[in-house]
C-alpha cells in the first residue's frame, strides 16, 4: 500500500516509477494520493483563493465550500489522477485511475459542523464538504488486483446524499490498507521522514505516536494520525520516507534513512 504527497506531485520522480515496476513483479500494490497544491495553483487562477482552517487539536486542514469541492473534484480526480496514472503507464506500470466516488468504493459522511481556531476563539463552520471515511470496498479493489491493473485512488468519498466529499489522502490511505489487510503501508514525501530537532527520527513504537503528533507541524500531524489508524487497523508496520532516491521503494522497504512506526 503506498501513498503519493501532493508536494511530489508536482515535480519529477522516474526513479520512483522504475523502482515500482520491478516490485510490482513480485507484490501487489495499491496507489493513494493527494494533490492539494495542484488544487491551491488551479483555484488561484480560477480566481478562488484557498481557505484553510485549524482544529483546536492543531490539525489544519482545507475549507471546501461549494465552489471548492468543484475545483477539488475536477482537479484532484481529474488532472492529477489522469496524469499520475499517465506517467504509470509511460513506465510500463498498467495503473487504472478512479476516485473513491466510482463503484462507491469509499463512503463517508459529511462533517456538517467543524471547529476552527481563529485568533484564539474557537468558531463553529458551516457548509464544509469533507467527510469523515465510514466503509472502504476491499472487493472492488481486489477484483482489479486480480486482473492485473494497480488501482490508483484520488481522496474524494461519496457522501451519505451521493455528494463528493474532500477526505485526508494519508487517513485514506490507512483506511484502505486496512480494509484489504494490508501488511505495510509507504508513505511517501518530501522529507527523509518525521524529524526531531532536525534531526531523522528513525523508529517511532505505536504507544508514542501521540508523543510524536505533538511535537510536528501540520502536515507531518496528518501522516502520524494516519499511520496511528493504520495500526489500528490491522496493518503491521507505517513507513514515512522521502521520494527522491534512488530506488526509493526499495529502500523503504529496507528501512534505509526513513522513519517506521509499528506496533
Amino acid at each position: 500500500m503506498l501513498k503519493l504527497g501532493g508536494s511530489i506531485l508536482t515535480k519529477d520522480i522516474p526513479n520512483f516509477f522504475g523502482d515500482l515496476k520491478y516490485y510490482i513483479t513480485q507484490d501487489e500494490v495499491i496507489l493513494v494520493h493527494g494533490g492539494s497544491y495542484i488544487v491551491n495553483d488551479v483555484a488561484e487562477r480560477m480566481g478562488v483563493m484557498p481557505k484553510f482552517i485549524v482544529s483546536p487539536t492543531g490539525f489544519r486542514s482545507r475549507y471546501t465550500d461549494e465552489e471548492m469541492i468543484e475545483i477539488y473534484q475536477m482537479t484532484v480526480a481529474g488532472k492529477v489522477n489522469k496524469d499520475l496514472v499517465a506517467k504509470l503507464q509511460s513506465h510500463g506500470i498498467n495503473a487504472l485511475g478512479l476516485s473513491g466516488m466510482d463503484c462507491a468504493l469509499i463512503k463517508a459522511k459529511r462533517k456538517m459542523r467543524v471547529k476552527s481556531v481563529e485568533e484564539e476563539d474557537i468558531r463553529i463552520v458551516k457548509n464544509n464538504y469533507t467527510g469523515r471515511i465510514r466503509r472502504i470496498n476491499p472487493k472492488v479493489l481486489r477484483n482489479l488486483l486480480s486482473m492485473g491493473y494497480i488501482p490508483v485512488i484520488a481522496p474524494i468519498a461519496l457522501g451519505e446524499e451521493f455528494e463528493p466529499l474532500n477526505i485526508d489522502g494519508d487517513r485514506l490511505a490507512a483506511s484502505v490498507a486496512g480494509a484489504v489487510e494490508a501488511d505495510r503501508l509507504v508513505i511517501f514525501t518530501d522529507v527523509p521522514g518525521v524529524l526531531a530537532d532536525n534531526r531523522l527520527v528513525r523508529w517511532i513504537e505505536e504507544e508514542k505516536i501521540d508523543e510524536a503528533i505533538r511535537s510536528v507541524k501540520a502536515g507531518m500531524k496528518r501522516k502520524l494520525h494516519g499511520a496511528k489508524e493504520a495500526l489500528n487497523l490491522g496493518v503491521r508496520k507505517v513507513i514515512i520516507c522521502s521520494i527522491f532516491k534512488q530506488k526509493p521503494l526499495t529502500s523503504a522497504l529496507k528501512h534505509e534513512d526513513c522513519t517506521v512506526i509499528s506496533k
